[in-house]
């Protein structure tokens, strides 16, 4: 089992490269340009959300990846899990064997890079829809804060 799994690990990898942010900014770009809309009447269109999104992401993505491989390669340890190897969030104060893997998700969750990001986004927004900062911060916070839950929901069912 381990052998096929470590024949088919390089192709996951290389998919999920290639096609994960294809498929992650359209999606958030939809939740944040629904919440946007509906909730809020904002006229900003899709594009201007999805650019929001995009360049949000690209602009942690920039500074993250080299850092993590950074990491990696200074640690000459290659088998470390790439999404821990920057322990900038909560998570790093727990041992990830003792606790429940539905508070490591949430804890995970809490770093530095999506505060950044989620602060992108709410720049992003403000200035694309000129509304307040209380009625911008809910739009970006709310999904995130929904998109944490089920995530650490998910481990918790799962582990």
């Amino acid at each position: 089992i381990i052998e096929t799994q470590a024949r088919a690990l390089p192709i996951f990898g290389w998919v999920g490269a290639l096609l994960g942010a294809p498929l992650v900014v359209p999606l958030a770009g939809a939740a944040y340009a629904f919440t946007l809309r509906f909730f809020l009447a904002s006229e900003i269109g899709f594009g201007r959300v999805l650019g929001v999104v995009a360049w949000s992401f690209l602009a942690v993505a920039a500074v993250t990846q080299p850092l993590a491989l950074g990491v990696l390669a200074l640690k000459a340890d290659w088998s470390i899990n790439p999404t821990r190897a920057l322990q900038a969030s909560l998570a790093a104060l727990l041992e990830p064997d003792s606790v429940p893997r539905g508070l490591l998700a949430a804890a995970e969750s809490l770093d530095l890079f999506s505060f950044c990001v989620l602060f992108l986004l709410y720049v992003g927004f403000r200035v694309g829809t000129g509304l307040g900062p209380r009625p911008i911060a809910a739009a970006v916070l709310v999904p995130w804060a929904l998109y944490v839950l089920g995530k650490a929901g998910f481990a918790a069912l799962t582990g």
